[in-house]
């Protein structure tokens, strides 16, 4: 070092004679140090001028690094090179920089990273495991039922499990494994490095573990799991997109095997839940276009043999020509909102039979199966509603048959709306009776009257 001015003394705390004829490796921390050389080995080769950011350290606390912005000119003169070093110190501006990043990166209900640093990361980790030859693993988590929460105790609730998930993910991993919220109730893990499956279960294990512990919200002790998905590059995707997507996919697997579980990204399987997408999709367009149509089976009396009533049950024939049955469709649609619609026109096509059997003179009832998703629905409501409303008449031959395992769910809206519809005067049915859990239990929780089947 040849010369220093004031400034650098009154921020590095040392003299001119302390410094003078000495080497400035001691100005920067051990992680600056070779900044600093590679900054040299640039101008030497490249350039005149740099400016770096390297951490520095001065007499004052010589443990703890000042980031500096330290900007180096290369002088040529007959002796050879110097280095004029213009060093500024750059804290508040590093630490401004920290809080607009992690307003940026961070997810500011649960304080771990976020869907944008998420990408950023993936990014980095999979062109890094490209360029080694290695594996990266994902972890997609998604916690099960997580709108009851908010629906039954409200958002404050919901939000406060949020983060003792995100505490519980971040306590079940090592500090080396990167967690990050996508939003929602959906979170990640990226696993580096090559690790063979018997390790990520053992992880996988151990987040699962640690959902088996009620979270205190506020006064609320809660009981919540969640379902894992697991996927690994390259074994199961080459891209980034289909490395999430498999995870993604694989955690469907893992809720689709009754939740609180994890699961490995399985091509096979994959292909048959796109066989059954593909079946959805069929159905979907099927009750959608009204393709759907009901067939009427007679109830005959055992004794006499006549006809005493006849039950709804929904059929429709695809392009081949075959008729397919309840059986074929119902559980694939089960849990989606289009079984709604599917009950609202069977409601509507029996209204308009009932009415033409009266016209005829004929007044026998007919039943229609409801599942507890369907009892549920609003617009099936209504439409009960209307026809109560506009055909009261009809009231007594509209018989609503449900199983006696959903009153065995005790499902407090279910329970309610069937509550509501026996108020409007519909029968109800009671079917596969004596067959559930507890019959006597089931016919407790209801208040209405009903026949049993």
């Amino acid at each position: 070092m040849l010369f220093i001015n004031p400034s650098f003394t009154h921020f590095f705390g040392r003299s001119d004679a302390e410094v003078r004829g000495k080497k400035d490796h001691f100005l920067y921390h051990d992680k600056g140090q070779q900044t600093h050389r590679s900054a040299i080995d640039t101008l030497l080769t490249e350039v005149d001028q740099i400016e770096t950011r390297i951490p520095c350290v001065t007499s004052y606390n010589p443990d703890t690094p000042v980031t500096c912005s330290v900007n180096i000119i290369m002088i040529h003169d007959a002796e050879g090179y110097k280095f004029l070093h213009f060093i500024e110190d750059i804290t508040k501006q590093v630490n401004t920089e920290k809080v607009m990043q992690d307003a940026a990166f961070k997810d500011p209900l649960t304080g771990i990273d976020n869907r944008l640093s998420f990408n950023h990361k993936l990014n980095d980790l999979f062109i890094e495991a490209q360029r080694q030859g290695e594996q990266l693993s994902i972890f997609f988590i998604d916690l099960d039922k997580f709108k009851f929460v908010n629906d039954q105790y409200g958002h404050d609730y919901g939000d406060a499990l949020l983060i003792e998930v995100a505490k519980t993910l971040k306590s079940s991993t090592h500090d080396q494994h990167f967690v990050a919220r996508l939003g929602g109730d959906e979170f990640v893990i990226l696993i580096q490095n090559n690790n063979p499956k018997y390790h990520l279960e053992s992880i996988a294990k151990r987040i699962l573990s640690g959902f088996s512990r009620p979270f205190l919200l506020k006064d609320l002790n809660y009981k919540c799991s969640c379902s894992i998905g697991i996927a690994q590059y390259p074994d199961d995707a080459m891209t980034q997109t289909d490395l999430l997507n498999a995870a993604d996919n694989a955690m469907y697997m893992a809720k689709n095997s009754g939740r609180n579980d994890f699961a490995f990204y399985n091509d096979e399987e994959q292909k048959i839940i796109k066989l059954n997408d593909s079946q959805f999709y069929k159905i979907e367009k099927t009750i959608e276009d009204d393709e759907m149509h009901l067939h009427f089976q007679p109830i005959h009396n055992m004794v006499t043999g006549e006809v005493h009533s006849f039950e709804a049950l929904a059929r429709y024939q695809d392009q081949d020509g075959v008729l397919h049955h309840a059986e074929d469709f119902i559980s694939i649609i089960e849990n989606n909102p289009i079984i709604h619609k599917l009950g609202v026109d069977q409601i509507k096509e029996i209204r308009r039979h009932l009415k033409v059997l009266k016209y005829h003179g004929v007044q026998l009832p007919i039943s229609i199966n409801l599942s507890s998703y369907q009892v549920k629905s609003t617009a099936i409501i209504e439409q009960l509603e209307l026809v109560a409303k506009k055909s009261p008449d009809l009231i007594r031959l509209l018989k609503i048959e449900v199983t006696e395992t959903m009153l065995f769910e005790n499902d407090a809206i279910a329970v309610k709306n069937l509550n509501y519809i026996s108020k409007l005067g519909f029968s109800l049915i009671l079917d596969d009776f004596g067959t559930g859990h507890s019959s006597i239990y089931s016919l407790g929780v209801f208040q209405g009257s009903c026949r049993l089947k």
